[in-house]
């Protein structure tokens, strides 16, 4: 092509403006023997192999960053799974735990209020039932050699009026009258039932105090026992009493007062046992 100048020739048809450009266009051969078309399949054959190895790596690529993505995923279930596992189990936990402590905390309250209760309530009522059960038996205790002694004279002027009843009886079959005997069995007579009334003021005094002592008593517990053994055998001695045995007895009233000892010591240990009670706020 011709040198048109610096820059160009300048031109002032449009016709010439075409048929500089298409001047200007350079002259590109291809030339090949029409047969051979082993280059171009190379050149075609490289390139579809170059676009296909990329295309595989990125494929492999997508595929395993999936594969990795899903295993990931899973991980992160199973993570998850586990950690929310974990934690139901540690809020099962405490709240199982809470409730125990609540429970623990709610009978320990209630102990509590039990012992406050018992100080407050049973201990000051058992100190009253400790006094009464305590003056109930002292004045048994004080009463029964009076009923023993009032029963064994009682006995005694029953038999003297027997006694004077009996020949008063003689001298009158007899056709006499003796006004010093009369008065002797009007005397006697008034002693008996003197007597006698003193004895049945004794014994209801002592009936009622043993039976308050036995009502006061719990009769699951040994004291019971104890305590009302020994005041039926102080019951028996006195029974026992009557106009065949009036004679002095050493080993009957030594009998009866044993007895008395007994009652004693059952009572010292019943009162013991009841005061470690109070103590300790039962």
């Amino acid at each position: 092509m011709a040198w048109l100048g610096v820059p160009f020739k300048l031109l002032e048809g449009v016709d010439d403006s075409i048929s500089l450009s298409v001047h200007a266009l350079p002259n590109i051969v291809l030339k090949s023997s029409d047969s051979d078309y082993t280059s171009l399949w190379i050149t075609a054959l490289v390139s579809i192999i170059a676009g296909l190895i990329p295309a595989g790596i990125a494929y492999y690529t997508f595929v395993q960053n999936s594969k990795n993505i899903k295993v990931e995923r899973l991980d992160q279930q199973d993570f998850l799974k586990k950690e929310r596992g974990e934690q139901q189990r540690f809020l099962r936990e405490e709240r199982a735990t809470q409730i125990i402590n609540s429970e623990k905390d709610r009978k320990s309250q209630a102990e509590i209020a039990k012992i406050n209760f018992n100080m407050q309530v049973l201990s000051v009522n058992r100190q009253v039932w400790i006094n009464n059960i305590r003056d109930l038996i002292s004045e048994y205790i004080s009463i029964a050699p009076e009923i023993y002694a009032a029963q064994h004279d009682f006995m005694n002027k029953q038999v003297f009026y027997n006694d004077v009843a009996n020949k008063r009886l003689e001298v009158i079959n007899s056709g006499h009258d003796s006004k010093s005997l009369t008065d002797a069995y009007n005397s006697a007579a008034l002693d008996v039932e003197n007597a006698m009334l003193k004895v049945r003021e004794y014994r209801v005094k002592e009936k009622y105090l043993s039976s308050k002592i036995k009502l006061m008593l719990n009769p699951k517990e040994e004291w019971y026992s104890k305590v009302v053994s020994v005041l039926v055998e102080i019951n028996k001695i006195i029974n026992s009493l009557n106009t065949s045995n009036l004679s002095p007895n050493a080993s009957v009233q030594q009998h009866f007062y044993n007895k008395l000892d007994n009652l004693m010591i059952c009572t010292q240990d019943l009162l013991k046992y009841e005061w470690e009670r109070v103590k300790k706020g039962q």
